[in-house]
């Protein structure tokens, strides 16, 4: 026992006579982390994760109970939350590599566990980063994304982006631009709103003193550019008004009809809600089309005798230019209906949004024998859709690992089906019970990270493939 003790304490000196002799000759001993310090920042991403899909979840909440100021709020915290996830993350992976050295593991299988822990982490924020982008979507789409809330997400957006650059650039800069957010979290997570909106001023002029307006500018670009559709033109109400005033004589219930609706238009569009401007010119549309009246290349509202007769099988180009083939239903006189599909990455992959269209086929002007389509939204909708085991539902045995694996949306949604469910691994697949349906049981026989893949389709026919890894350890 003694001769033990001798052995380990000259093991321990030797160690550190080396340490010592490495630095003086000029070699810097690299700079290790330990186990502790890595769990405990797994742990705050997890929280920060769980809080930022509170603050989602309460923001789409309040959008659908037409509360503004409430939903800007639950936006900004959850941004604010996403921020510094994004930040610590980024470098987590390389910090597990640097594990410290201790008597008490095997730095490899600790460093299994943490990578393995991080992958779910990555999962979970890449689904709360989509949620966050849906809710954004949907706050435009309502009218309740104002100048100023623009501003503030964009600046939460540009600090995001910079910090792991700013880390390595400007380390005295990057600690303030953390320290700001983390301020303002704090102010947002108490309710105090004016002093967040001080501290996002505060961020806002750090960044652009030190270079990065244009980061501002093209994050808050970005959020207005695709997300926000075109200012409306006032063109297709002009023509509107021009077949008033020529049914004025002929048919003047439906000149005022026409009238009345064109003014409930201009109001909706002054106000910003657009839904109630498309729906409305939805309807307005579908009027005029039901007197019998077709709408010429240049927007002007005829008998239709004049026009080129429409015929099953000929080609069709949407406003850029690219042939549509399978996009609508076409009736016999060039009218269809259909469902534009936003997602993220690949088309059939991870859907974002939905929305009706009506959609209607005009002679081209400069292309014979071909039909440019026309568009008018109508009725539209977000997802978040997550895959995530079903709390409880853990069950171990002697080589086995069984599991409920439940696709759900965020915003509670549920018009969508399961066609398949997908679960495979290099070590091979889990048995599933009921493959097809909203919620699968699967029983695994060998400790693996698993790609989960549930194929499926919305109410309005819009396919949709959603993955995530799931990490599993069999006894």
């Amino acid at each position: 026992m003694h001769t033990s003790s001798r052995l380990s304490f000259f093991t321990v000196a030797l160690f550190g006579l080396f340490l010592s002799s490495a630095t003086a000759f000029g070699q810097q001993a690299p700079v290790e982390i330990s186990k502790s310090e890595l769990e405990v920042e797994q742990r705050v991403m997890r929280a920060n994760i769980s809080d930022a899909n509170y603050h989602i979840d309460r923001g789409i909440n309040a959008a659908k109970a037409g509360l503004p100021e409430l939903a800007k709020v639950s936006l900004l915290r959850a941004t604010g939350r996403i921020a510094q996830v994004d930040g610590v993350m980024k470098g987590h992976p390389e910090r597990i590599e640097r594990l410290a050295w201790s008597l008490l593991y095997t730095r490899e299988t600790v460093r299994k566990q943490l990578r393995a822990g991080f992958e779910k982490l990555r999962d979970e924020f890449g689904a709360v980063e989509i949620s966050m982008y849906a809710m954004r979507v949907d706050m435009l789409r309502k009218g309740m994304f104002g100048e100023e809330l623009q501003q503030q997400v964009a600046v939460l957006d540009a600090a995001k982006k910079l910090l792991p650059e700013l880390d390595k650039t400007n380390p005295a800069l990057a600690a303030k631009v953390r320290s700001l957010i983390e301020q303002i979290n704090k102010a947002l997570a108490d309710g105090d709103m004016a002093k967040a909106s001080e501290l996002l001023k505060q961020l806002t002029a750090t960044l652009v003193e030190s270079g990065h307006g244009q980061d501002i500018k093209d994050a808050a670009d970005k959020i207005s550019g695709p997300r926000q559709p075109p200012p409306p033109s006032n063109a297709d109400l002009d023509q509107a008004r021009a077949l008033a005033s020529k049914l004025a004589q002929t048919d003047p219930a439906t000149a005022r009809s026409i009238q009345d609706l064109v003014s409930q238009i201009e109001d909706a569009r002054r106000r910003g809600d657009t839904a109630t401007a498309d729906r409305l010119m939805a309807q307005l549309n579908e009027m005029i089309h039901q007197k019998g009246f077709k709408q010429g290349p240049g927007g002007e509202w005829t008998d239709g005798q004049t026009q080129k007769q429409w015929k099953q099988g000929d080609k069709v180009f949407d406003e850029n230019g690219n042939e549509i083939t399978d996009e609508f239903v076409w009736g016999p006189d060039g009218e269809g209906r259909g469902v534009d599909k936003a997602y993220v990455g690949d088309k059939g992959g991870r859907l974002v949004r939905e929305t009706k269209v009506s959609v209607r086929a005009m002679p081209s002007a400069s292309k014979p024998n071909t039909f440019e389509v026309t568009k008018t939204p109508g009725a539209s909708r977000t997802w978040a859709l997550v895959v995530a085991p079903v709390p409880g539902s853990e069950k171990k045995a002697t080589g086995s690992y069984t599991v409920s694996i439940a696709l759900a949306d965020r915003s509670g949604a549920t018009g969508y089906n399961v066609t398949k469910w997908e679960i495979t691994s290099p070590s091979g697949s889990p048995t599933l019970d009921n493959p097809s349906g909203a919620q699968v049981t699967a029983t695994f026989t060998k400790s693996a990270t698993y790609t989960v893949q549930v194929s499926g389709t919305t109410d309005w026919g819009s396919a949709f493939v959603i993955k995530t890894n799931l990490t599993v350890g069999v006894d």
